[in-house]
């Protein structure tokens, strides 16, 4: 399983260089030309004319986002096939990944106009101002990675699935510890037919999610779901406090197969979480 985690791990950095790389470049270097003319402004008009330059440059911006990304899903069919014979043209006919691709495509370009006609209306008197517009050059970059991540789990997952129809098994979900609620609840079930339950699939729970699944082995599911347990029972998922207490608290509703050990640790987290705090200073006796 350790050597397939970190097939997919290569293949998304690779998918992520691949695709943003460039555009990534690109904002750069235009937020750095904006900044380095900003400086050199001496009056409103030379503002204006680096505003102008900036929204010129943004407007002039080309990458083929959604080429780059098309081309890179067979091979990741192919990763999470792991050796199997599979046919990558299923997941490009995938409504949610064809989806992913073109949202991909238009946000870059939606970005790009909006952020120029804003370079060219928004007041650049101050530094301030000079600094947020400068800083929205580059803030496409979170959500497309995100959508990067989402393309690529929905690549592997396609590769993953068929392969294990292939050769007749299920797959068991895989989570990074320290994850989401939600994902841990769903770490170490097994597919029935090809699906987890509720129709979860792996890499689409949340942006940047990064599940996937792999096929079941002796004891690997019921080891999957210890683990995910005693961390939901421990506090140690990525949510508020709240959201961790409600977790906790699911686990014990539904979880008939805790061990005493991890209902104990349950019983001690939720405890501390929900426990008045006492203000600084105040006493306490």
């Amino acid at each position: 399983m350790e050597e397939y985690l970190r097939r997919v791990a290569a293949y998304r950095e690779h998918v992520h260089r691949l695709v943003t790389g460039q555009l990534s470049a690109d904002l750069a270097a235009v937020t750095a030309r904006l900044a380095a003319d900003l400086a050199a402004a001496r009056t409103p008009g030379m503002v204006r004319a680096a505003a102008r330059r900036a929204a010129a440059a943004l407007r002039g911006l080309r990458p083929d986002i959604a080429r780059l990304l098309a081309a890179a899903v067979p091979e990741g069919v192919r990763v999470g096939a792991s050796g199997a014979h599979v046919d990558p043209s299923q997941a490009l006919a995938d409504p949610a990944l064809r989806d992913a691709i073109r949202t991909a495509a238009m946000l870059v370009r939606r970005h790009a106009a909006r952020t120029a006609a804003s370079l060219t209306a928004l007041p650049l008197a101050t530094p301030a101002q000079q600094r947020a517009v400068a800083a929205r050059i580059g803030s496409v970059m979170a959500t497309l990675d995100a959508i990067v991540d989402l393309a690529v789990g929905l690549a592997v997952w396609h590769g993953a699935r068929q392969a294990a129809r292939t050769r007749h098994v299920e797959l068991v979900w895989v989570a990074k510890r320290g994850c989401c609620p939600r994902c841990a609840r769903l770490a170490g079930t097994v597919t029935v037919d090809g699906e987890f339950p509720g129709g979860a699939v792996p890499g689409r729970v949340h942006q940047h999610c990064r599940c996937v699944g792999v096929e079941e082995e002796d004891g690997l599911a019921a080891r999957l779901a210890g683990t995910a347990a005693a961390d939901i029972a421990a506090g140690h998922t990525a949510a508020s406090t709240p959201q961790r207490v409600a977790a906790i608290r699911d686990l014990l509703a539904h979880r008939r197969d805790l061990t005493a050990r991890t209902r104990i640790a349950a019983a001690v987290t939720v405890h501390i979480l929900t426990r008045p705090r006492t203000p600084a200073g105040s006493p306490t006796g």
